[in-house]
């Protein structure tokens, strides 16, 4: 237990232990920078949940980038929510090839104006269960020099002053080694609801000793 959780307080911990050999840690780059600061032989091992965890929210955003090349091959989902978008795609369009107007559509329907335009833009069913389209942000104007800018170094690298290798290391040991922090991320869980009991009422002193002691 540490009176604290910055990257001093793990650093001056970690010399305080000279013979430490390796510290599984979370994504955390300050933990990371502490250990290397303070025991730069160590080896560091990525906490496999938070990688797994990383990985399976890249991959959700990069299917959901690239939904438009896959939505007309995969057809209608299954169940009742695809049969109610296709009997909302149908009446729209019907009302409007009847020359209803947008508005009138809304309701007479009872769906919201927002809905029947997007019903209304999509060519057939299948277009209304995409994933909404890319919004425009800030950085639209520099889609070249942000490419390269990432050729030269990933955009979820370390900075230039900390070294590459420590961190595509870091993951490398964690899917190689035998080493995780699995049993301390169900203690962390535990702290923060002991924490959370005792917010006002009571100091450091006492959460190690529930800690400790529980």
């Amino acid at each position: 237990m540490l009176p604290g959780r910055g990257a001093q307080v793990v650093a001056g911990w970690l010399r305080s232990h000279p013979g430490v050999e390796v510290v599984c840690r979370d994504g955390s780059t300050a933990y990371a920078q502490a250990v290397r600061d303070a025991l730069p032989n160590v080896v560091q091992v990525a906490d496999r949940g938070h990688l797994w965890y990383g990985l399976c929210d890249a991959v959700g955003k990069e299917v959901a980038a690239h939904s438009a090349c896959w939505a007309t091959a995969t057809g209608l989902r299954e169940g009742k929510l695809a049969e109610t978008t296709l009997q909302r795609w149908q009446q729209i369009h019907a009302l409007l090839e009847a020359g209803v107007g947008l508005l009138d559509c809304s309701r007479r329907l009872g769906l919201a104006m927002n809905t029947v335009k997007r019903y209304a833009r999509a060519a057939t069913p299948r277009r209304v269960q995409r994933v909404p389209k890319y919004r425009a942000c800030m950085v639209d104007p520099y889609p070249d020099h942000l490419r390269a800018r990432r050729e030269q170094e990933p955009a979820w690298g370390p900075p230039r002053c900390w070294p590459r290798s420590a961190f595509i290391d870091a993951v490398a040991a964690a899917i190689t080694l035998d080493h995780h922090n699995g049993r301390t991320e169900g203690v962390n869980t535990k702290t923060k609801l002991i924490k959370r009991q005792m917010y006002g009422r009571a100091g450091f002193a006492l959460l190690r000793h529930r800690i400790l002691l529980g």
